[in-house]
C-alpha cells in the first residue's frame, strides 16, 4: 500500500490482512497520529491526576463515617482509624505529585504540538495563582521536608457538624521555602489549611484547564488529526467487524439458544434496558443492539442477517 494517503476501504482491507505491521507503521507516520499521541499522553496523565485527588476524597470520606458511627472513639477501632488517617496523608501526597507531574507533561506537549497562546493561558491562570502555588509549594514540602500531615476536627456550626482535615498552619509556617502567594494563602487561614475544600476548587481549575487544553491541542492540526481518525476508524471497523463475526460464529449452543443472557458482555444496565423494551425477536430490537455496539459503522448486510438468525427475528 502506497505511504501517502488517500487510500480507498479496499487498499486498507487488503494491508489489514496481508500486512498490518506495515499498515500500523503508515498510520503512525501520518501527521495527525502525532497529535492523537500527544492527546492520548495528556488523557493518562490527567486521568492520574483525578485518580489521586479521587482516592484522597474517598479517603476523607471513609473517615467522615467513622466518626458519624462514633467509631473514632472506640478503643478497638484504633487501628482502623489510623489507617484512615494514614490513607488520607497518602492521598495529599499523591495528589500533589500528580498536580505537579501534570504541569510538566503538559508543558512538554504544548511545546511538541506548538499549542499556540500556552504560556499567556498558564500566566493568566496559575502563575499568580495562591492555590496553584500553594500545591506545587505543598509537593516540594512533602518531598523535601517531611510528609504533610492533617490533623482532624469536628466543628459545629449553625447546629451542624462537620469533620474537618487540616494541615496545621504552624507546621506549614516552620518550613521557611514557601513562595509568596503559597505563603499569603496558609497566613489567611486560622489554623490551617483545609485539604477537601483546597483539592476540590483546585481539581475545577485543572480540569478547566484541561478541557482548554485538548481542544487547543486538536485546533494545532485539526485537519490532519480529522484525517488519521477517518482512516483509524475505518480500520478499527475492520477488527470489530471480524471480531464479532467470528465470535457470533462460534458461539455455544446455549449461546445460540439464549442470546438475551450474554448482553451484559457488550452494554451496561441501561442499555440493556433499552434493548429489552423492544419486541422479542424483532428487527428493532437487533437494530437498536447493533447500533449500541457498532460503534465504527463496521456491520453490513451480511453480518447484520447473521445476527437477524441468532436472535430468532422471523421476518429477516
Amino acid at each position: 500500500m502506497k505511504r501517502i494517503p488517500p487510500w480507498s476501504r479496499q487498499e486498507l482491507l487488503h494491508a489489514y490482512f496481508h500486512d498490518r505491521e506495515g499498515l500500523e507503521s503508515i498510520l503512525r507516520a501520518m501527521p495527525g497520529f502525532h497529535i492523537a499521541q500527544k492527546l492520548e499522553e495528556m488523557a493518562t496523565s490527567y486521568s492520574i491526576f483525578v485518580s489521586a485527588t479521587e482516592d484522597l476524597f474517598e479517603s476523607i470520606h471513609r473517615f467522615k463515617l467513622l466518626e458519624g458511627r462514633s467509631k473514632l472513639y472506640d478503643r478497638h477501632s484504633r487501628v482502623i482509624v489510623e489507617d484512615s488517617i494514614t490513607a488520607v496523608r497518602r492521598g495529599i501526597f499523591a495528589a500533589c505529585a500528580a498536580s505537579m507531574a501534570l504541569v510538566d507533561h503538559t508543558r512538554r506537549i504544548a511545546g511538541a504540538v506548538n499549542v499556540q497562546g500556552y504560556n499567556d493561558e498558564i500566566q493568566s491562570r496559575f502563575a499568580n495563582s495562591k492555590l496553584h502555588n500553594f500545591v506545587q509549594g505543598l509537593r516540594n514540602y512533602s518531598v523535601h521536608r517531611t510528609i504533610a500531615g492533617a490533623d482532624w476536627q469536628v466543628n459545629f456550626k449553625n447546629k451542624a457538624k462537620s469533620v474537618l482535615f487540616l494541615i496545621s498552619k504552624e507546621c506549614l509556617s516552620e518550613w521557611d521555602e514557601w513562595k509568596p502567594l503559597a505563603k499569603q494563602l496558609i497566613n489567611e487561614t486560622v489554623q490551617g489549611v483545609d485539604v477537601e475544600a483546597t483539592f476540590e476548587e483546585y481539581a475545577k481549575q485543572i480540569e478547566d484547564f484541561s478541557r482548554w487544553l485538548r481542544h487547543k491541542i486538536i485546533k494545532s492540526g485539526e485537519d490532519n488529526y480529522q484525517e488519521y481518525l477517518y482512516y483509524k476508524n475505518i480500520i478499527d471497523g475492520f477488527r470489530e467487524y471480524y471480531g464479532i463475526n467470528l465470535l457470533v460464529s462460534h458461539l455455544s449452543p446455549d449461546a445460540k439458544a439464549n442470546p438475551d443472557m450474554y448482553l451484559d458482555r457488550f452494554l451496561t444496565s441501561e442499555q440493556i434496558d433499552v434493548v429489552l423494551s423492544l419486541p422479542a425477536k424483532s428487527k428493532e430490537r437487533v437494530d437498536k443492539l447493533i447500533s449500541l455496539v457498532d460503534l465504527h459503522d463496521a456491520c453490513d448486510n451480511t453480518l447484520r442477517t447473521k445476527l437477524y438468525g441468532l436472535f430468532g427475528v422471523k421476518d429477516a
